[in-house]
């Protein structure tokens, strides 16, 4: 109430009413007042620093009610409104304490003489997460002095709560155009702001970054990025080149202030130059003959390369089919650092062998892959080794079975059985009611599993990881620091090869017969994030894929 009307040293008496929609309220009792002709300056400030808060933290907001005018101010008084989403836990000054009245809080501080102060300490709870103003107003009463200047009574507070969040940083990935690439990545439930990415580097002249968001500036030996914010459920992704070097090392971490796990926001790798030639492995035999007329269809060559896993090998050189003759066929391969394997030949005799029997076993030259040798005529799997001989003769892998148990020996030795002990067949080790031999049968493995450190738990941050830096033939340090589990059962870096190298092709998810760590490596980490559906296959499907649906890698890794 005011009366703007009323003059100094006359003594007034009012008696008060609300009105509202359906009456009013009775009168006050009767309040007497006097106009002063005196005046002051109260001013109220807050020193509350701006930022965001997590939702359920104490914020603590002081206010400064000083008066700057020319005489004392009896009854000085303090309110504020608390808005929805925050709760009040107390209101102190020295002297006493704020009182609520429906959801407005007063504090009387009584006497506030010329060019004093009274502090008062308000402390509020986020009961969620939002943007909140909390306005506080200066007062006092009817017979105080007169404070002519209103734009100093009061002071508004902005406050920003918001949930915590699980900002990870992703494992370097090499790319086909040299380059690494990694990804920061918000698990959520809220918004990430403010987040920075460092990188340190040594042992490289310079490294150059570009980020998919924000700013990235040039430090002494590291680079400083400026991510801003990653929206819940997305990631920011990096882009890393570094340059003058033989080998360096990249360590990576990210910062963020309410980010609710620490353990996973840091990386590093040793970057090495790529010096190492890829290996080519002829399919079928190094020496073959051809009946003259017919046509031939040559079994190919593989090649690998322990940087770039599975590249193309170039054939050259050709068959006259209708010419008798031995021709070459020479076969070659470079990976993506220009490292040239040793080429691999293979020779074709082209001969009319339709009435001839080299070996007398009773099948003509021109039909029998072994000419020359009367105790095989035929290769099912074009492995080199004839039919007779090989115990799973339509089995490309494998041929030799020695205790005749119907499991291959090379697959025996792999998964930890005896190939010298039939008995094991029917064994068990993994405990899943499923024999070693049905295993086989089957297409899975006896033992071994996405649970690379073996502490009986599927985990994306360790399991993960680590079947990620093995498909990019990192070992030793840079293969298991800080990607084993603390209850792991396999520690050490040759345990954590073995276990890797136990999956083999199994880990060929997208079904293209060969283990990428860029298609097969990044779903297998996104699977073990528990991310499904379509997100899971975004762009890490190879080109060459047999397996290309979400459902159908949902049902490889199932198998896993």
């Amino acid at each position: 109430f005011s009366d703007s009307s009323a003059v100094s040293s006359v003594e007034y008496f009012y008696r008060i009413k609300a009105n509202y929609e359906f009456g009013s309220s009775d009168f006050s009792e009767i309040l007497f007042a006097k106009r002063s002709e005196r005046t002051a300056d109260i001013e109220i400030t807050s020193s509350l620093p701006t930022g965001t808060r997590l939702v359920s933290d104490v914020i603590s907001i002081p206010i400064r009610f000083f008066n700057r005018g020319d005489y004392a101010v009896e009854n000085g008084v303090l309110r504020y409104s608390i808005p929805e989403g925050l709760a009040h836990k107390s209101g102190i000054f020295d002297g006493g304490e704020c009182y609520d009245l429906d959801r407005s809080y007063i504090c009387d501080l009584g006497r506030v003489g010329l060019d004093e102060f009274k502090n008062v300490n308000v402390s509020l709870v986020t009961d969620e997460p939002g943007d909140y103003e909390v306005a506080f107003r200066s007062g006092y009463s009817i017979s105080d002095p007169v404070d002519p200047d209103y734009t100093n009574n009061i002071v508004t507070v902005n406050l920003k709560a918001i949930e915590s969040y699980d900002i990870s940083i992703s494992d370097f990935v090499k790319a086909d155009d040299g380059n690494f690439y990694l990804d920061l990545i918000n698990a959520g439930p809220a918004d990430a702001e403010s987040v920075t990415l460092t990188l340190s580097y040594s042992g490289a002249e310079t490294i150059s970054v570009i980020s998919s968001s924000g700013v990235c500036s040039r430090l002494l030996e590291s680079v400083s990025c400026l991510i801003g914010t990653i929206k819940s459920s997305t990631r920011a992704n990096v882009q890393i080149s570094t340059s003058g070097s033989e080998s360096a090392v990249i360590s990576a971490s990210v910062d963020a202030e309410f980010d609710s796990q620490e353990n996973n926001n840091s990386i590093s790798i040793n970057v090495l130059a790529d010096s190492a030639a890829p290996v080519i492995t002829l399919v079928g035999n190094a020496a073959v003959t051809h009946q003259l007329g017919s046509a031939y269809t040559d079994a190919g060559a593989t090649a690998s390369d322990v940087v770039d896993g599975t590249i193309d090998v170039t054939t050259s050189g050709s068959v006259d089919v209708d010419t008798a003759g031995t021709y070459t066929l020479t076969y070659s391969a470079s990976d993506a650092a220009g490292n040239a394997a040793t080429t691999v030949t293979r020779t074709v005799t082209v001969d009319d062998y339709a009435g001839l029997d080299s070996d007398n076993d009773g099948v003509l030259d021109g039909s029998d892959a072994f000419p020359l040798d009367p105790t095989e005529t035929a290769d099912s799997d074009n492995d080199g080794i004839g039919d007779n001989t090989d115990s799973f003769p339509n089995n490309l892998l494998y041929s030799s079975d020695i205790d005749f148990d119907g499991m291959p020996d090379a697959w025996e030795t792999r998964f930890g059985l005896d190939p010298n002990d039939a008995l094991d067949a029917m064994s068990d080790q993994d405990n899943d009611g499923v024999s070693a031999l049905d295993e086989f049968l089957a297409g899975t493995i006896p033992a071994g599993s996405l649970d690379i450190d073996g502490n009986g738990q599927y985990d994306a941050l360790t399991d993960g990881l680590l079947l990620l830096r093995g498909m990019f033939g990192l070992n030793e340090g840079a293969l298991i620091s800080g990607a084993v589990a603390s209850d792991a059962a396999y520690t050490s870096s040759s345990e954590i090869v073995s276990r890797i190298e136990m999956l083999g092709d199994l880990v060929d998810v997208d079904g293209n017969d060969r283990v990428d760590a860029l298609t097969d490596g990044l779903i297998i980490l996104r699977y073990l994030f528990g991310l499904r559906g379509d997100v899971l296959i975004n762009g890490v499907i190879a080109s060459d894929a047999t397996i290309t649906s979400a459902d159908g890698v949902s049902a490889k890794m199932e198998s896993l």
